[in-house]
């Protein structure tokens, strides 16, 4: 059987993507064979395109190589030892973490990773959930075990991850301040933030000494000003895994902060299901690109602009 799949040969630009047809395997009783209703970008697949991701260095097999985590669609063969049955519509997280393999017309996985999707949950809406939506969990988790109650400021919060985060802090009671620009205030709004900003402005004076937690989803010297906003034992939880260190190396000794990295779970993914099922969480889709060469690149191009509201996905 062949299976239309995204690929590329060798780090670099988004134009190393191409498609064809790659033979696909016999399933083992542990495995399924998933028809792809839509397959989701992460921030984390423009990285391995392009050779900077941690991953790179750990992904033993040879070129070509397969993209994308997240993914929905509907069970086409279930091995003897799985609770599913041809027809079930599914997501997950396939792969993770070295060897992605989303971006196709058809997905061969075990189901570490991989549940049911409620009758109330379009199938593109559950693609766009699991990775991003893990992640601010386990923000929102890291950010209960110090403060269960307060003012929560998020710089970057329009994006994949930050777009669920605030309608998940609001679910859980925090005050919500959000970052943005003057395009994305209209978009926080109808999230549930309870005061936004334009990020251009020199909000550090602004908020100075007074938030309880700041979420940074930018690093750098960026997500170092966000100290500034913080009371006295005010923690700050920074996102971007390439300035864990420049980050926490500069907290100032009455103040606290938490790094985050997403650990996924069938538990998490369900609860995050439920939440979309009851109408209290929303996926916001704002682009759709073709599972071909063209969609691709054009899907990986958007990704990396970082100006993207909510989440990107490819449809077959």
């Amino acid at each position: 059987m062949q299976n239309k799949t995204v690929l590329f040969n060798k780090f670099g630009a988004a134009s190393e993507l191409y498609t064809a047809e790659v033979s696909l395997p016999q399933i083992t009783d542990n495995e399924l064979l998933i028809k792809t209703a839509a397959a989701a970008l992460n921030p984390i697949d423009a990285k391995i395109r392009n050779g900077s991701s941690f991953i790179c260095k750990n992904r033993k097999e040879p070129f070509p190589w397969t993209l994308g985590f997240d993914f929905a669609g509907s069970v086409e063969e279930c091995g003897n030892n799985l609770n599913f049955k041809k027809g079930d519509k599914v997501t997950g997280i396939v792969g993770h973490s070295f060897n992605p393999r989303a971006y196709a017309q058809y997905i061969v996985s075990d189901d570490k990773l991989i549940v049911k999707v409620p009758d109330n949950v379009s199938l593109k809406e559950a693609a766009a959930l699991p990775t991003a939506g893990v992640t601010a969990l386990d923000i929102l988790n890291t950010l209960k075990e110090v403060k269960d109650t307060g003012n929560v400021l998020v710089l970057g919060g329009s994006g994949g991850v930050g777009h669920l985060l605030i309608q998940l802090l609001k679910i859980h009671g925090y005050s919500v301040t959000a970052g943005a620009s003057l395009k994305n205030f209209n978009f926080l709004k109808e999230l549930g933030a309870d005061n936004i900003f334009d990020y251009h402005n020199d909000y550090k004076s602004e908020y100075k000494d007074r938030f309880d937690a700041a979420i940074d989803f930018i690093g750098g010297d960026i997500g170092i000003g966000l100290y500034a906003v913080l009371n006295e034992k005010g923690l700050l939880i920074t996102v971007p895994s390439y300035s864990f260190d420049k980050v926490i190396s500069a907290c100032p000794c009455n103040k606290k902060v938490k790094s985050v990295l997403a650990a996924p779970s069938k538990e998490k993914i369900a609860y995050l299901l439920q939440l979309c099922a009851l109408g209290k969480l929303k996926v916001h889709i704002t682009k759709e690109f073709k599972l071909n060469t063209e969609g691709a690149q054009r899907a990986h191009l958007q990704i990396e602009s970082t100006h993207t509201c909510g989440k990107i996905i490819l449809v077959p």
